[in-house]
C-alpha cells in the first residue's frame, strides 16, 4: 500500500477531522493522569516529550530483537542487565559484546525486559504476569512471547520465584 508518485504525506493532525484535532490539542495541556509515561528508570516524563527508544543490542539482531542465538517468530523481548543497564537480545550477545561480567536486574521497580515489536517496557513483575499465560504475549501490543523463556528467569532476574 504504498502511495502514489503524486501523494504527499499528510501531517496526522492535519488528515483528522478539525474538531478531534482542535479536541486532541485542548487536552495536551492537562495534567492527565491516565497518560503519565516514565522513562527506563521510572521518572516522570511531561506529555509533551518523546520517550527515546531504547537500543536492543546483540549479534544479527533484527527489528524486533531476534538474534543469532535465539530467532525463532517468538524470540521478541530483550532483557536489561544492571551491570550496565542496557538492553540485550539475549544473555549469550551480553556475554559476547558487553566486555564486563553480566549482572541480572535486580530493580523490582525499574523496566527490564522491553517487546522487540512495540517497545513496551515492563518490570519484572509484569513480564512475570505475561509469561504466567498459556499463551505469553506483550500486555501492550499482544505480540507472542516464547514461553521457553520461562527457563531463563534466574539468568536474567536472579532465582527463580517460589
Amino acid at each position: 500500500m504504498g502511495r502514489r508518485a503524486d501523494e504527499a504525506a499528510v501531517p496526522l493532525e492535519a488528515s483528522v477531522a478539525p474538531s478531534v484535532a482542535h479536541d486532541r490539542s485542548e487536552r495536551r495541556g492537562r495534567d492527565d493522569t491516565r497518560s503519565r509515561r516514565q522513562d527506563q528508570d521510572g521518572h516522570d516524563i511531561p506529555n509533551n516529550q518523546t520517550l527515546p527508544v531504547p537500543i536492543i543490542h546483540g549479534l544479527d539482531v533484527d527489528g524486533q530483537g531476534r538474534c543469532r542465538h535465539w530467532h525463532s517468530p517468538l524470540d521478541i523481548v530483550a532483557n536489561r542487565f544492571a551491570c550496565c543497564g542496557e538492553y540485550y537480545a539475549c544473555y549469550q550477545c551480553h556475554d559476547a559484546l558487553a566486555g564486563h561480567p553480566r549482572i541480572p536486574w535486580s530493580d523490582p521497580d525499574s523496566p527490564a525486559v522491553m517487546c522487540g515489536v512495540c517497545r513496551h517496557q515492563m518490570t519484572e513483575a509484569e513480564y512475570g504476569r505475561a509469561m504466567e499465560s498459556t499463551e505469553p504475549h506483550c500486555p501492550s501490543c499482544g505480540a507472542r512471547f516464547n514461553p521457553g523463556c520461562r527457563l531463563h528467569h534466574d539468568i536474567y532476574f536472579g532465582e527463580c520465584p517460589a
